[in-house]
């Protein structure tokens, strides 16, 4: 079903957080959830009428109540470490992974990415076997650009984790393309660097600049973000150097920016999801929806039914 705050859409997450706690499948989530990692609090996952904000760790939630005073906030961890729960993942034998994949910097709703793929692919190409075959995970808009094409015409491999922010099975789908790898690359700090990590793979920060343009009437908040993404690099190129980090201290950081500290059991989440639906504040707020959509349905029904009229005049 389609869930009522945006971002529990994305990438599967609702799903994710039904199948591990047993939610049910008819009942709204009361809750919005992080989709991915983040550098600051932004006002897209900041909803005043949600039952609570659910973020990945203590720091991020920390970073919303002292700029959003008036949502109610909780960290329970990455949905994608649930969703690996959900399906039992074991790294793969060392002896059974080989190679690399690479997520190269993708736009957004709100930012446009520039850089030299060209160049990128030719990096790629250069690098020592033992990173080798090399595999290209494009994000959808970049493949409906036709950025593909670089990383195509070196030979490598190319797969796509869906062709929609709202595919379900996104995040099961880079599992799957992620599993039997060794290494993971990507020319910005990302959450795929993130799940990489998490999954017992070594992640690089590796490849040519990235300029990020902001669209048309950005938010506030969303240029905010923006600004402090430039100062985060410095510390991903020690944490995610390449070739040679320190894989404890890229995991150390993994395991706490993903809320591996407050993950929550399954008896526990869905016990707490049921007490929010049925709070008396939330109860209010899908009052007050359902009566202003119901409100909207009776508007377009007597437009739509004063556009027949005029049309049957004829």
């Amino acid at each position: 079903m389609k869930e009522i705050f945006g971002s529990v859409n994305y990438y599967g997450i609702g799903n994710i957080i039904r199948n591990y706690c047993g939610f049910s499948k008819i009942l709204p989530l009361p809750v919005s959830i992080q989709h991915g990692w983040y550098l600051a609090a932004v006002q897209h996952d900041a909803k005043k009428n949600a039952g609570e904000n659910w973020y990945w760790s203590k720091e991020i939630e920390s970073q919303y109540n002292r700029k959003y005073s008036d949502i109610k906030t909780r960290a329970t961890g990455a949905p994608f470490i649930y969703h690996l729960w959900n399906i039992g993942y074991q790294e793969m034998p060392i002896e059974q992974r080989k190679g690399s994949i690479v997520f190269p910097a993708h736009s957004s709703d709100f930012v446009t990415v520039d850089y030299n793929y060209e160049k990128f692919a030719a990096m790629l190409d250069g690098l020592p076997e033992k990173y080798k075959p090399i595999t290209v995970c494009i994000y959808y808009i970049e493949h409906e650009k036709g950025m593909d094409r670089f990383f195509k015409e070196k030979g490598f491999q190319i797969v796509t984790n869906g062709m929609s922010l709202y595919q379900s099975d996104f995040l099961h789908n880079y599992v799957d393309n992620t599993k039997d790898k060794l290494y993971a690359f990507s020319n910005e700090p990302t959450s795929a660097l993130i799940y990489a990590s998490l999954m017992g793979l070594t992640a690089f920060y590796f490849g040519p600049t990235v300029k990020e343009f902001l669209v048309d009437k950005p938010l506030p908040a969303e240029i905010k973000m923006f600004e402090q993404r430039k100062k985060i690099t410095n510390h991903w190129q020690v944490l995610f150097r390449f070739p040679d980090c320190d894989r404890s201290k890229q995991k150390e950081y993994c395991d706490l920016v993903a809320g591996k500290d407050v993950l929550l059991e399954k008896k526990d989440m869905r016990n707490l999801l049921y007490r929010i639906l049925f709070s008396r504040r939330f109860l209010f707020f899908l009052t007050i929806a359902f009566f202003a959509r119901f409100k909207l349905i009776k508007i377009m029904y007597r437009k739509s039914k004063q556009l027949l009229m005029g049309n049957n005049e004829y």
